[in-house]
């Protein structure tokens, strides 16, 4: 049940985020100010996995 409670509390923040983004997304739109091209930086940094 614990369990079942923290994945329930994970799920409400990551739903309430994903709602934030999308109404930020759109006042972006609205305003304006929205940039249609996404520029993605690469980097050298290695990523290690650590088990």
């Amino acid at each position: 049940m614990e369990e079942f409670e923290e994945l329930d509390a994970t799920a409400f923040k990551l739903e309430n985020g994903l709602l934030k983004l999308v109404s930020k997304l759109e006042e972006k739109r609205d305003a304006g100010d929205w940039e249609d091209q996404l520029i993605i930086k690469e980097s050298n940094t290695i990523y290690e996995c650590n088990e």
